[in-house]
């Protein structure tokens, strides 16, 4: 599956990453650091994207 192209997909994917991010930090109880991590690396990958399809280049 390619990654998506159009700009609010990538932006609302992003915006979802990481809500779900704070999401796995704000648990009272089972912090989890490592799924936390992984969803912002997902927020990053999402957002270099946008970033380089607003820019004109590859993504």
């Amino acid at each position: 599956m390619e990654p998506p192209t159009d700009p609010i997909q990538l932006y609302a994917d992003a915006h979802n990453a990481l809500a779900m991010a704070l999401h796995y930090l704000r648990q009272p109880g089972a912090l989890n650091v490592p799924g936390a991590t992984r969803k912002a690396v997902q927020a990053l990958a999402a957002l270099r994207r946008l970033d380089a399809l607003v820019q004109g280049g590859a993504v």
